[in-house]
């Protein structure tokens, strides 16, 4: 395919001496002619290694659909599906202020018949999450019946709020406000031991949708002997119509997706993730020290490597790179901060929580 093969350059024309031309200097002759063949050599290198690279590719191609290929479509068109979700809403809604720490969200910044305030953690839930849990839980019932499946929310804030309920019927499309009900709290029900399941994060990062920054949309499928994931899939909807999705699956690689709208299917990218710029500085003098009267600040991505945590700096937080060299700004959520390092734009992410749900 023309998507997994770069283009080579022709190969460099040969000096050739006619019966009309002079005969010269017959070592600048020999000189040119050695320098004509090395030419050769190096175009002929080329295009074997843009060979080789496009028969990694179609390699990899081929191992994705061979190991679990029909879990991993499957990925691609539910995450998919949950980001034209969001994006759609996102359309209809006025973004909130918030000045809370972290994910944290207080009870006034609650959207009447759109989100509401989880007790006990003071982060956000929206008819979006419960949505995307629903129709991601009906699908896979239907099609991986023999799965177990985990999700973050469960349906109690539903039951008590009809005009979140009525919204989260109408985003998830299903007909059976029970049924619905149900499949969203299949996503809490015990699993059964040894039995491989699927685990979704139906917004991570539900400060960011709500307040018009980054989120993602995380599923994976996880063997249930050894803990170890086998499809994974993260959509970050914000980045359309730049590639928005990543799947990976274990023993092929991973390759982006362009996100799908208007009812067609996410579309693969040749977009190859490299890091940026960052990856070719000296860091061998990092700013450990605290700074000087006259010394400059210095530059992330120039003096140390972009990187991330996620912890406020205020509630005291690691410096692997000095106290001059703070985290960036990547908000919010774990799996934002997950996009930044796996889509090269930042060299770390510090998971500072010891204890994390399975989600995250």
């Amino acid at each position: 395919s023309h998507q997994h093969c770069r283009r080579v350059s022709p190969p460099m024309p040969v000096r050739l001496m006619t019966a009309s031309a002079a005969p010269g200097d017959a070592a600048a002759d020999a000189e040119g002619a050695a320098a004509d063949k090395e030419a050769m050599r190096e175009n002929a290198k080329s295009a074997a290694a843009a060979i080789q690279e496009a028969v990694r590719k179609a390699e990899l191609k081929d191992a994705m659909e061979r190991y679990y290929g029909r879990e991993a479509s499957m990925a691609v068109a539910l995450v998919n599906r949950a980001m034209n979700l969001c994006a759609d809403l996102a359309k209809t809604m006025t973004a909130v202020d918030s000045d809370s720490p972290g994910t944290d969200m207080s009870t006034d910044q609650a959207v009447d018949g759109l989100s509401a305030i989880k007790a006990g953690d003071s982060t956000p839930v929206t008819a979006a999450d419960f949505a995307i849990q629903a129709l991601v839980s009906d699908a896979l019932l239907k099609f991986f019946p023999e799965d177990g499946f985990m999700g973050e929310e469960d349906a109690q804030d539903l039951r008590q709020d009809a005009g979140l309920r009525e919204l989260t019927q109408r985003l998830s499309g299903m007909a059976d406000a029970d049924a619905m009900l149900a499949a969203i709290d299949r996503g809490v029900a015990p699993l059964e031991p040894g039995r491989r399941f699927w685990v979704l994060d139906p917004i991570d990062g539900t400060k960011g949708f709500l307040t018009g920054d980054q989120y993602i949309i995380g599923l994976a499928l996880i063997d249930g002997d050894s803990g170890e994931p086998l499809v994974a899939a993260m959509g970050n909807p914000t980045l359309h119509p730049e590639p928005s999705m990543m799947v990976a699956v274990k023993g092929a690689g991973a390759r982006q997706f362009m996100m799908g709208t208007e009812g067609d299917p996410a579309v693969p990218s040749s977009y190859e993730v490299r890091p940026t710029s960052w990856a070719e500085a000296d860091y061998s003098h990092l700013p450990t020290q605290a700074p000087g009267a006259d010394e400059p600040d210095p530059v992330e991505g120039t003096d140390f490597p972009p990187w991330l945590v996620s912890r406020p700096m205020t509630e005291g937080s690691p410096l692997p790179f000095g106290p001059r060299a703070p985290p960036g700004d990547v908000r919010y959520g774990a799996l934002v901060k997950y996009w930044a390092v796996a889509s090269g734009s930042h060299a770390a992410f510090v998971q500072y929580q010891q204890s994390l749900k399975t989600w995250d």
